[in-house]
């Protein structure tokens, strides 16, 4: 009974992060249309570098999440 307590308010939290990384993410695809013909192919890589570092360590979240693993959530 109490993970079932515990459970709502951490789903809610969660998706008001989802919500805001989902913002980001939003506003920052607008602002690099305007940027990839003036940055340099190292920040362009980068950049690609920290696309899928943050698509890593959102996947690692959601499992841990799913599958109540708090071992893993702290690596995410």
């Amino acid at each position: 009974m109490a993970d079932d307590q515990r459970a709502i308010p951490a789903a809610s939290r969660i998706a008001i992060h989802l919500e805001r990384i989902g913002d980001y993410a939003k506003n920052t695809a607008k602002r690099s249309r305007h940027l990839s013909q003036s940055i340099s192919v190292e920040l362009a890589d980068q950049f690609q570098w920290m696309g899928k570092r943050i698509q890593s360590m959102l996947s690692q979240g959601t499992e841990s999440y799913r599958h109540h693993n708090t071992p893993l959530a702290n690596v995410a």
